[in-house]
């Protein structure tokens, strides 16, 4: 009876005292950077992406300590389009192997995140310049990853792998002129002589131009045109009194995305208005028992402010401003002499003021 006693207590200690394997910690990670974009811009890649803003958990983050680059090359053969993003089942596995090989290009601190924001996204540029030395442009790919690290060694999931064909870009284009004319700023220029490691130029299959204020960021943001092949541009802008900056750049590829080289040295525009709008036309001055009456046609002008209409003594040749902001294209002057000629205006928003309408006289009322 003892001895069962015993085996009974014996049992259930071993019943109460088993315990389950202990679950793993939860890992809380900064959520991976994604999408990823890659460009080439000159002998630069650019890799443009948003920020991480919270952890796998959905907790918000306040800052990262670090955004990693990691790169890596593959043979191109006579492929000419990059490979796309593994997904599905070949994901992990790519992942994996991507890390192995690849090398770390970039590591941003802190301080060097906030410096590195563009339009709400990161832009990290990372030089091919070894790749262009070693005459290896066009001949591989290269491929990105990017992560984002929380604290000491919290890292995120690596972003979509984007890879890119870096080629050779162009030299500079030559010759940028501008000038302002009465439809807006004319801007001309030559192609580039060569390309960028000096050899023959090859066909420019595009030309992306750019304008920026004077006086504030020295950035181009996007282009303000995308040329085919035309190395000439008519700007329609019409602000007067403002002074831009404007420059344009060549690419090997008719885009998106474009290969481009270095921008040609910058012009800068002061758009003064110095072109009067045309002059009225079909004038007629009706002399009535009361006064004269006269009328014209309006003038078509995209910045026409009013008219100015003007009376003169035919005894004196002298003559006078009988009203400088006309907006109606008739007027009457109440006890006019008949005898007085006549003669209109137009004036524009920036001051300039046309040439004089021509007089064509009609019936006075009986």
């Amino acid at each position: 009876m003892r001895s069962r006693a015993l085996l009974f207590v014996v049992f259930l200690a071993a019943g109460c005292g088993r315990k389950l394997p202990p679950l793993p910690p939860v890992e809380v990670l900064p959520v991976r950077p994604q999408p990823l974009t890659v460009t080439q811009e000159g002998s630069d890649a650019i890799l443009r992406f948003p920020v991480s803003k919270s952890t796998t958990t959905g907790e918000p983050i306040s800052s990262l300590s670090a955004i990693q680059v990691y790169r890596e090359l593959l043979p191109a053969g006579s492929a000419a389009s990059p490979p796309p993003p593994p997904e599905g089942p070949l994901l992990e596995r790519e992942e994996k192997n991507f890390l192995l090989r690849a090398e770390r290009v970039r590591r941003l601190e802190e301080t060097e995140i906030d410096q590195a924001f563009f339009e709400g996204d990161l832009m990290v540029r990372d030089s091919l310049t070894r790749l262009f030395e070693e005459k290896r442009l066009g001949k591989v790919f290269v491929r990105y990853g990017v992560t984002a690290v929380m604290g000491k060694k919290s890292e995120s999931q690596l972003s979509p792998l984007v890879a890119i064909k870096p080629l050779l870009p162009h030299s500079w284009p030559e010759g940028l002129q501008a000038a302002v004319e009465e439809r807006g700023v004319c801007i001309i220029w030559r192609p580039p002589t060569e390309m960028l490691d000096g050899s023959e130029p090859r066909k420019v299959e595009a030309y992306l131009l750019y304008r920026r204020p004077a006086g504030g960021d020295a950035i181009y943001e996007d282009p303000l045109a995308v040329l085919k092949g035309e190395a000439t541009f008519l700007d329609p802008i019409q602000e007067a009194g403002k002074a831009f900056f404007y420059t344009v750049r060549a690419s090997v590829t008719q885009g998106p995305p474009f290969v481009l080289g270095p921008p040609a040295a910058e012009v800068l525009v002061f758009v003064n208005d110095v072109f009067p709008p045309p002059a009225p036309t079909g004038l007629q001055v009706l002399r009535e028992p009361e006064g004269v009456r006269l009328v014209w046609n309006p003038v078509e002008a995209r910045d026409l402010d009013s008219y100015r209409l003007y009376r003169t003594d035919p005894a004196t040749g002298n003559t006078r401003l009988v009203s400088g902001s006309l907006l109606d294209t008739t007027f009457f002057e109440r006890g006019a002499a008949s005898t007085e000629g006549y003669f209109v205006t137009a004036l524009d928003k920036s001051g300039n003021e046309s040439p004089r309408a021509v007089e064509q006289t009609g019936k006075g009322t009986p």
